[in-house]
Parts: structure tokens; C-alpha cells; sequence
């Protein structure tokens, strides 16, 4: 081989080294919903060995069609690595013509993890074993789907007794928890600052909603600070977390119960999670509509039977009511979820030959004012 020749492989093989640990230690940022190493000429990505100076390892294009990949600190990178490496066979390698062709990379893809973790601190850390050691959710941590560590925010707190609440400046009832042991807690294991959102659950916070969830599902690591007592201490709301939810106009004890909603409607949208791969998207409130009912065996029972068309197996049909039925339910028992569905010419028709014209009225009142 030439001696530039060489030179020139030397350089790439050293871009390569750059670019990997790019792609690698990007992995880790939010919002990231997944990667392929390709040439941007390539419609689909496709892989190609070419020769050693035009070999390079592209980075930075989403392609949305493939599921999340994501990698945090303290997950075994083995699939990472396997992938990379098989990167620099098929690109780096002279003489090794490996082509990966879209339908591969789906395939390496879906295998890689796809694992979201979270990190809950708490001072009653043990209610959530029996939980998360139930039904789906513990199917998704055994299949490492989801990672769940809960945290005693009481082992950061100093002195003999592990205090962590004192009384409030200024007098009045209640016990409002200290600053120091949440910071410690938080900050210890998930950097200063930190490395991913940190959620206070508060009565005070905004209200948790679907949208919510599929949101914070495409990060791949999530904080949750559960409080107790009166309050917390308001610096910890100021300087260390990122957002604030409440699960309703309501109090609780603690934060525990809507932390172990959050924990369960995120992960609900995570690949694998749900059997059916749709079936968060079904749900209700996914798209602004409240889910259409639901029948199975027997088809009649005590008189009560079920309706004709989910029997026909026309697919096409039993579509169509069932968008019809999640119309008409939401607008009887939710109208305002109406204001921001996309609704079609074809549903708002259906919607006023089923006496809900004044609805439809108010939504084109809200459109015209915005």
C-alpha cells in the first residue's frame, strides 16, 4: 500500500476513535430517540465499505422509524460496544466489504437497550417493593426494560438521629423537610448539576397528564423526590429540581403513590413494555380522546350482548365505531379534552348528527379567538 495511503487510513482510524466517543457519550442526553451511523445521501440509511480515505462514521441524523436507544451511567454498554465494533469492521477494515441495509440496522437497533431508569428518593423507601414486584412492571424491569432504584434520602441526613425535617421559620404547624439531605441525596447520585430532570411530586405542582408521560418516556434517566411532612424547605424547589407534578387537586401523605403513577404511566410508553405495541397509544387521553368500550367472551351475558360489528371481523368497520364510540364518550363525559384532539370534517360531522352541535360550536368559538 502507498505510504499516503497509509497516512490517510491512520487519520481516519484516529476520527473514528473522535467520532464513536461522540455517538457514545451522546447517548446520555434527553430527548434522544435513537441514532444510525450513514451516509446523509442515502434514503434509506444504508452502510456501505468504500474505500479507506472516504470511510467515515457519520453521526447526528434521527431516523424516526427506528425504536429509542438509550444508555445511562451504571448500564452495561455490551450492545453498544458489540454494535461499534461491527461498525468498524464493516467501514474501517480494508478489503471487508460489509453492506448493513436499513432493515438490519431496525433489527440491531431494537436489540440494543432500550432501558429508561429512574431514581426515586424517598423516606419510606421500602412501599415500593411490593409494587413494582407485580404485573408489568416487574416483567419490564426483570426483561431490563425499566431500572427502578429507590433511595433513603434519611442516609445523607448528618447527626446520630438522621434528622431531616425541622420546624418552619416563622412558627405555625407541621414539619418542613430540610434542604441539606435532599440536595446530598440527589446530588450524590445523580451529579451536581444534575444529569437528567429532577421531578418534586407536590400538590402544588402542575397536573400530570398523558402527554406528560409520553414526553418524559423519551428520556432515558428520571429523578423523583417524594416529600413528606409539611412541606419542603423552598430553596430545594429554586436551585434543585426541574419541575414540579402533582397526580390532582388533592393531598396525600406523601409522594410515594405519585411517584409509583409516574414510574407506571412512563413506562408504559417504552418499547416492549405493553404487550401490545400500540396499546399505550389507545389508551385513553393518548390522543385527546377517552378510549372506545371494550367487549369479550361471552358474547351475550345475562341478556346484555355484543354489538354486531365487533363480531363481523370487517377490521375496516369495527375502526370506524370504535373512533365513533371514543367520539361520543369523550364528548358526554369530557368535552373539554375536545379543544386540542385533532378531530377530522368527517368527526365533527358525526359529532353534530349525534346532538352535540353546541360542542362543536364552542370549539370553532376557541379556534376563531386563537
Amino acid at each position: 500500500m502507498p505510504e499516503h495511503s497509509h497516512q490517510n487510513c491512520n487519520k481516519d482510524h484516529l476520527t473514528l476513535i473522535v467520532e464513536v466517543t461522540t455517538i457514545i457519550v451522546s447517548l446520555g442526553r434527553p430527548n434522544f430517540d435513537g441514532y444510525c451511523f450513514t451516509d446523509f445521501h442515502q434514503q434509506p440509511p444504508v452502510f456501505t465499505s468504500s474505500s479507506c480515505f472516504h470511510r467515515r462514521v457519520m453521526f447526528g441524523e434521527i431516523w424516526r422509524q427506528m425504536p429509542p436507544i438509550r444508555l445511562v451511567s451504571g448500564i452495561s454498554p455490551v450492545g453498544i460496544i458489540f454494535w461499534n465494533v461491527i461498525k468498524i469492521i464493516s467501514l474501517h477494515i480494508p478489503g471487508y466489504g460489509l453492506i448493513f441495509n436499513s432493515y438490519f440496522i431496525f433489527l440491531i437497533s431494537y436489540f440494543i437497550i432500550t432501558l429508561m431508569k429512574f431514581d426515586v428518593f424517598s423516606l419510606i423507601p421500602q412501599v415500593f417493593s411490593g409494587y413494582l414486584s407485580c404485573s408489568i412492571l416487574n416483567k419490564a424491569i426483570e426483561n431490563g426494560l425499566i431500572s427502578v432504584d429507590v433511595h433513603d434520602i434519611r442516609d445523607w441526613a448528618e447527626g446520630k438521629h438522621h434528622i431531616t425535617d425541622e420546624p418552619p421559620y416563622g412558627g405555625g404547624g407541621g414539619m418542613v423537610m430540610k434542604p441539606d439531605p435532599v440536595f446530598a441525596a440527589v446530588e450524590s447520585v445523580v451529579g451536581s448539576p444534575p444529569d437528567c430532570p429532577v421531578i418534586l411530586l407536590t400538590p402544588q405542582g402542575r397536573i400530570f397528564t398523558q402527554q406528560d408521560a409520553q414526553k418524559f418516556a423519551e428520556y432515558p434517566h428520571l429523578a423523583l423526590i417524594c416529600g413528606r411532612y409539611e412541606g419542603f424547605d423552598e430553596r430545594i424547589r429554586e436551585h434543585l429540581v426541574t419541575d414540579e407534578i402533582s397526580i390532582g387537586d388533592y393531598v396525600l401523605t406523601g409522594g410515594e403513590l405519585p411517584a409509583m403513577i409516574l414510574i407506571d404511566s412512563i413506562s408504559r410508553n417504552l418499547n416492549g413494555v405493553l404487550g401490545d405495541p400500540d396499546g399505550a397509544f389507545d389508551d385513553s387521553h393518548a390522543n385527546y380522546l377517552l378510549e372506545y368500550p371494550h367487549y369479550t367472551r361471552p358474547p351475550e351475558f345475562r341478556g346484555w350482548g355484543v354489538p354486531e360489528v365487533l363480531l363481523s371481523g370487517n377490521h375496516a368497520k369495527i375502526n370506524e365505531w370504535r373512533r365513533q364510540q371514543s367520539l361520543l364518550r369523550t364528548a358526554q363525559r369530557r368535552p373539554d379534552l375536545l379543544q386540542k384532539a385533532e378531530l377530522t370534517k368527517k368527526d365533527i360531522k358525526f359529532l353534530e348528527e349525534h346532538g352535540f352541535s353546541d360542542i362543536i360550536l364552542t370549539l370553532h368559538n376557541l379556534l376563531e379567538t386563537k
